[in-house]
């Protein structure tokens, strides 16, 4: 049961690893040709758009006069 449940697993890892190549390999193909064509500004969204590292979003609690809570006792008060 343990060998089928890695074999499916890694087959899966393999499965998405050439995905992604495959989607960066396209994403590569689509920089070109807007390159060769000029259009500068979908050249740089793109490659932006490949470069670019998710970062979490760093949301605030404020209170009812605007101050912002920092404590997790703060905010359960809530």
């Amino acid at each position: 049961m343990e060998n089928e449940y890695r074999k499916l697993c890694n087959q899966v890892r393999k499965a998405a690893r050439q995905d992604k190549d495959h989607w960066l390999r396209q994403q590569c193909e689509d920089i070109q040709q807007s390159y060769e064509e000029n259009k500068t500004r979908k050249t740089f969204r793109l490659i932006n758009d490949i470069n670019r590292q998710w970062q979490p979003r760093q949301l605030t609690v404020n209170n009812k006069t605007g101050k912002i809570l920092q404590s997790k006792e703060e905010v359960m008060e809530i």
